[in-house]
């Protein structure tokens, strides 16, 4: 059996895919199983011959509700019992250790959170800083982020459309990292129906019985600069991380919530470049990432 494997859901997102593949195998990952949604670009040779990548061909992944289907079909059939900690995980989301930053994730898991079930691990926004052009090496030259002691104001346009983005000063969402044999089924966030009582805790300080609520409580609350200087583990979120991604997903998304009027001008309301965070940049230069 492994430790931990990944399921990645993907559509065109060679702007990551390659460093995500390297940062997550580097963190101590087994396999990364790929649901793909009739990408049109081919892998980057580094993910297409690498072989812990496992690529399947999705059917349902039209809309954001769709989407789960084909993810637990393969979560039930092909991995739920094939490792002892599983995650879900985007392409633009990329965990890592910060207390200990000399850890991998790995290490977190075998060690700080060996006796829990599920660790909820908050968003930490990254930004485009008025970026006009994709980044060659994403995590080193996208090195700004939200100041997450500030609020955040969206227009009510913005909010009419994303409602689910709303300022993130009193709640983020998190990504998850769980036992499989703690739970039974999949959710987009966390895992869903505990298969017995369960012990969930945060990725900041590994609050035993935080929030313990799999399917209702996706959010890590009062999220502050002084909890991420001292998190175990963040997620470090690049949505938004040039205009030409933005551009990209207004004009050619397949996700309805993007086919929207004004949704370039809107997303680039999100850009709010207000803190220099290289850590992980200067991971991503020590383990050589982006070394030709």
């Amino acid at each position: 059996m492994n430790f931990l494997n990944i399921i990645l859901r993907v559509r065109d997102e060679n702007l990551f895919l390659e460093s995500f593949v390297k940062h997550y195998f580097y963190e101590g990952v087994d396999e990364i199983h790929i649901l793909d949604d009739n990408s049109t670009q081919p892998y980057p040779r580094y993910v297409a011959n690498h072989p812990n990548v496992f690529v399947y061909e999705s059917t349902h992944f039209k809309s954001h509700h769709d989407k789960m289907i084909d993810a637990k079909l393969m979560y039930h059939h092909v991995l739920k019992d094939k490792s002892k900690w599983c995650m879900l995980i985007d392409a633009d989301e990329f965990i890592t250790t910060r207390r200990n930053p000399e850890k991998t994730i790995r290490d977190e898991l075998e060690s700080t959170f060996k006796d829990v079930d599920l660790i909820k691990i908050p968003w930490v926004n990254f930004t485009a800083n008025g970026r006009d052009k994709n980044p060659e090496r994403v995590l080193i030259d996208t090195n700004w982020r939200w100041n997450h002691d500030k609020r955040h104001k969206h227009s009510d346009e913005f909010l009419s459309i994303w409602k689910h983005r709303d300022c993130k000063y009193e709640k983020i969402d998190v990504k998850s990292i769980w036992k499989n044999e703690a739970f039974a089924d999949l959710g987009g966030h966390c895992p869903q129906q505990p298969t017995r009582e369960i012990n969930i805790v945060d990725g900041v300080d590994r609050i035993d019985n935080y929030n313990n609520d799999p399917e209702t409580e996706i959010w890590y609350h009062n999220l502050r600069e002084e909890c991420i200087d001292r998190a175990y583990l963040t997620c470090n979120h690049y949505r938004g991380i040039s205009k030409e991604q933005m551009r990209m997903k207004a004009n050619d998304s397949h996700l309805p919530h993007y086919r929207v009027d004004k949704c370039y001008e809107l997303q680039v309301e999100s850009d709010f470049p207000e803190v220099q965070d290289n850590l992980l940049a200067n991971k991503a230069i020590e383990r050589g990432y982006y070394d030709s």
